[in-house]
């Protein structure tokens, strides 16, 4: 009799005797994982820059035919480096199409150049891009100017934004669960 009653009230919804360790089917009904709410926030290591005075060059009026690559090889041909070398410490901070980009220079030792001369280096190759003897893909850079003050430390600012931005949604994609499919 009591087995009868039981099976009554369970079948009517009443959940008695149910085990902590199983989910409830009622408020998760597809059966996977809502990782927003089980996983807590992904951490990830903040990106820090020491970054230094008078090495960035803003170029604008790039060319439609302009890409990173473009700009590695005419700062290579300047400088004498290897533009599929990763380690020289220049970098192309553009994306193909926009008509701004600019030009990183990060270490200590930028191709062959050390510690205070590469801001006199910059100089001379934002002057030569901006006069038309260096050119990007073929084309003339309407400007390039080194940035300074204000507009270097928004750069930077945003730079470091946008490496945190990427890393956290790296850490979070590497937590993300995958539905079961039942």
């Amino acid at each position: 009799r009591k087995w009868i009653d039981n099976k009554g009230k369970r079948k009517s919804g009443e959940k008695e005797g149910k085990s902590p360790h199983k989910r409830d089917r009622d408020n998760n009904r597809k059966g996977g994982n809502d990782d927003k709410e089980e996983n807590p926030k992904a951490k990830f290591e903040e990106y820090k820059l020491d970054w230094k005075k008078g090495r960035v060059i803003s170029l604008k009026g790039l060319s439609d035919g302009c890409d990173r690559e473009a700009i590695n090889e005419a700062l290579a041909k300047v400088l004498d480096f290897d533009p599929e070398d990763r380690t020289v410490g220049i970098y192309a901070d553009y994306s193909r199409g926009q008509p701004e980009g600019a030009i990183r220079f990060h270490n200590e030792k930028v191709a062959g150049i050390e510690g205070d001369k590469i801001p006199e280096k910059v100089l001379e190759i934002a002057a030569k891009l901006s006069d038309g003897s260096i050119e990007i893909a073929g084309a003339k850079v309407g400007s390039a100017t080194v940035l300074e003050g204000e507009e270097e430390e928004k750069y930077y600012k945003n730079f470091i934004d946008f490496k945190n931005k990427q890393r956290k949604q790296r850490a979070e994609s590497k937590t993300w669960k995958r539905p079961r499919k039942d």
